[in-house]
């Protein structure tokens, strides 16, 4: 069954405003056997939203609407919706009630504006709204289904899963989608597309490439979870080095999994990255029990007076340098006490850069009780590009000298 999805808002158009709700409703009617065919986005104009209504009823066997259901004068995807239909609205008492308890609970009344929420074009049932004022639209007619919902993203959420999902289930046959992502990192997109040029894509399954900052994820979906399978364990026979996680994972999240079970402490020392890195060693619930805490030395005179690194190293081979990003991790594992320390030094740009050390030129240190592992590397991209690389690359590292360190345990942490 395919579908058509109507996102109504200017401020989506002006860029102010991200369309998060599109990328929720793909993915959940996927999950669900429903195939999103295609979106139209338009202004807050009615004739906007007749046309694209238009387009999407012919083509789709499902159309989905999101947004402009509020009560203010900007609010008018449900008059687009009865004026293509030819409905009149019609007043509901029984949602005009439910929006006037809303109001009278917080000690309000209920502004006359709502009362365009009480309006349902003829024929249609209204999902109640249980985290707002605005009801959802479910209209079924010759094996096609319309359905308008409110644009807030948790209201919207909340009606698609618990009152028109299980509308669609009734009303049609569809064969569950199997959904896999293989995360990857160091081989660009054309790296591994050449890789895998010829890998057999079995009947079914379809291979998705999605580039994103430093890394690709390979999205693998199709009707038949035993011919997805098959394709992912043929990719990880050719990639498999280059894989450090499997759908919802996070560099992040791996870290801590690993921190956690194996009750690591571990600490950071930073100089281009500037408490990126901290940061995310910080973002997940439970990470004080492993992160003791780092250090942002952007100076030289700092990284001499809190992580001793030596000013003969410093003079010699410059603060971006192998053993300056050596003596930081030492400096910081002395200091911090931690099981594991990394540190980083580079040129994030847009200045800075020489011949000999280009813009992008970082070093990563990372040790783990006599393991010590050291990489360059020379990053694409402007400022805030080679930091998020950096950091992602540091957690990387983190993550393979512990591999490295615990495999008498036969343990493989990345895969």
């Amino acid at each position: 069954m395919k579908a058509g999805i109507l996102t109504a808002g200017n401020e989506i158009l002006l860029g102010k405003t991200l369309n998060g709700n599109l990328g929720f409703i793909g993915q959940f009617l996927a999950e669900n056997g429903f195939s999103v065919n295609e979106n139209i986005t338009v202004k807050d104009e009615e004739d906007e939203m007749v046309y694209a209504l238009k387009e999407l009823w012919q083509h789709n066997d499902i159309v989905i609407s999101t947004g402009g259901l509020g009560p203010t004068d900007d609010d008018i995807t449900k008059n687009a919706i009865a004026r293509f239909f030819g409905k009149k609205l019609i007043f509901k008492e029984e949602i005009s009630d439910i929006v006037k308890n809303r109001f009278k609970k917080l000690n309000k009344p209920a502004p006359d504006c709502n009362k365009s929420q009480a309006e349902v074009p003829e024929g249609f049932d209204w999902l109640p709204n249980n985290y707002g004022t605005a009801p959802g639209l479910y209209f079924f007619s010759g094996n096609k289904t319309f359905v308008a919902l409110p644009g807030v993203p948790i209201e919207m959420q909340h009606l698609l899963v618990e009152e028109v999902m299980p509308r669609l289930k009734q009303n049609y046959k569809t064969q569950k989608i199997f959904i896999s992502e293989l995360h990857t990192i160091e081989k660009s997109e054309s790296e591994i597309a050449e890789i895998l040029q010829n890998t057999l894509i079995p009947s079914g399954v379809n291979l998705a490439f999605l580039p994103q900052t430093g890394r690709v994820t390979l999205r693998i979906y199709g009707n038949s979870k035993e011919n997805c399978l098959k394709l992912i364990e043929e990719i990880e026979k050719l990639i498999g080095n280059y894989i450090w996680g499997r759908d919802e994972d996070t560099l992040p999240g791996r870290l801590h999994s690993v921190l956690i079970n194996y009750k690591l402490t571990v600490s950071v020392a930073e100089s281009c990255t500037g408490g990126l890195i901290q940061s995310m060693l910080s973002s997940l619930p439970g990470a004080s029990a492993y992160f003791k805490g780092g250090i942002t030395v952007y100076s030289n005179e700092m990284k001499e007076k809190l992580l001793n690194v030596s000013s003969a190293v410093l003079d010699k081979c410059g603060a971006v340098s192998k053993k300056t990003a050596y003596e930081m991790c030492n400096g910081l594992q002395s200091l911090m006490k931690t099981d594991l320390a990394g540190a980083v030094t580079g040129i994030a740009g847009p200045d800075g850069g020489t011949e000999e050390k280009p813009v992008g030129t970082v070093h990563i240190c990372v040790k783990y009780m006599n393991n010590i592992l050291h990489k360059k590397f020379l990053f694409s991209g402007n400022r805030e590009m080679i930091r998020l690389k950096s950091a992602e690359r540091m957690l990387l590292m983190y993550l393979k000298i512990l591999e490295k360190s615990l495999k008498e345990n036969t343990l493989d942490i990345i895969k």
